[in-house]
């Protein structure tokens, strides 16, 4: 609501004035504000607002997460309302930050083991006994199920099949060059030898 000649002022005090624009409506202007400039007074006019924390991306408003100071009644007729705001209460706070360094933790021990792991796979070899028909041709492929069983196996490293990086199984004897990939963009190279079982 923009304050203009028409609207008369009921009441005025050192941290609020009140404001009724329309028959039906009152602006209180007090000292938690967002500030927007009159044109029709010389003074500075200062709406109610609300610090909310945001749950979801809201477009124009910011991303999930952030805190933000919104009008009042934006925050309680639509973020409130949809479950996309939270208020910004000391407790709210508190758990945001607490989150938030356990997140960080989380993260540097996920960087020290990954770089663990990929310093012991990088440069290994490893070896997996197959049978074959007279052709050469394996009568099973070896995948990255079977690959991430032998390397927890033999290097007792641990890793997802989906951290292999093989565009199909291997079908026949020999060797062949794994890339392995890691957390935070770490990788490992992987020899495997197929041999005759």
């Amino acid at each position: 609501m923009r304050i203009t000649r028409r609207c008369r002022r009921y009441a005025d005090s050192d941290n609020e004035s009140v404001y009724q624009c329309h028959p039906r409506k009152i602006c209180v202007i007090s000292v938690t504000s967002i500030y927007y400039p009159c044109f029709f007074f010389k003074s500075v006019v200062k709406y109610d607002c609300m610090k909310v924390i945001l749950l979801k991306d809201v477009p124009g408003t910011g991303k999930k997460g952030d805190i933000k100071e919104v009008a009042d009644g934006f925050a309680r007729n639509f973020l409130l309302k949809q479950n996309l705001g939270k208020p910004a209460t000391q407790e709210a706070l508190s758990e945001i930050k607490a989150q938030e360094e356990k997140h960080r933790r989380d993260m540097e021990r996920e960087l020290k083991d990954s770089q663990l792991a990929a310093s012991r796979l990088d440069g290994r070899e490893i070896v997996i006994k197959a049978k074959a028909s007279d052709g050469g041709v394996l009568y099973s492929a070896v995948g990255a199920n079977q690959l991430a069983e032998e390397i927890k196996k033999q290097v007792g490293v641990e890793v997802a099949p989906k951290q292999i990086i093989l565009n199909r199984g291997i079908k026949e004897f020999g060797d062949k060059n794994i890339l392995v990939k890691f957390p935070h963009g770490l990788e490992a190279n992987l020899r495997v030898i197929v041999s005759k079982q």
